[in-house]
């Protein structure tokens, strides 16, 4: 497992961010393997399977595709990923608090051009 931002199981990830705690895992699964992540009430979470094919929710989730979240489903506290009992798997699961507007700076983007006149995107 490599945590890329927030923190699983005692390991940090390089990134953090207070406003969304964003959570960023690259998961290797060997086959039949289970991984079980808790999070947060308010998060949201998808998971990216870029090989192997694994189980979430009851549901088969194959490569090259993705499973998300119910964000209206209050009852769940976590993700539970089963890699696919023949085969090995590697998952993206990234998961967060959803921003309120506040949180995200929105300013006009200037492409400077080299008479040094400038113009908004």
């Amino acid at each position: 497992m490599a945590v890329i931002a927030g923190e699983s199981h005692g390991v940090s990830g390089a990134v953090t961010r207070e406003a969304t705690a964003p959570l960023y895992l690259d998961l290797h699964l060997p086959a039949g393997a289970r991984f079980e992540q808790a999070l947060p009430a308010g998060h949201n979470a998808f998971v990216y399977v870029y090989r192997g094919s694994v189980g979430i929710s009851g549901q088969t989730v194959p490569g090259r595709s993705a499973w998300r979240s119910s964000p209206t489903d209050a009852r769940a506290d976590g993700v539970v990923i089963e890699a696919a009992a023949d085969a090995p798997a590697r998952v993206l699961l990234i998961a967060g608090r959803t921003a309120r507007r506040a949180d995200c700076a929105v300013r006009p983007v200037r492409d400077e051009h080299p008479a040094g006149e400038s113009t908004r995107r």
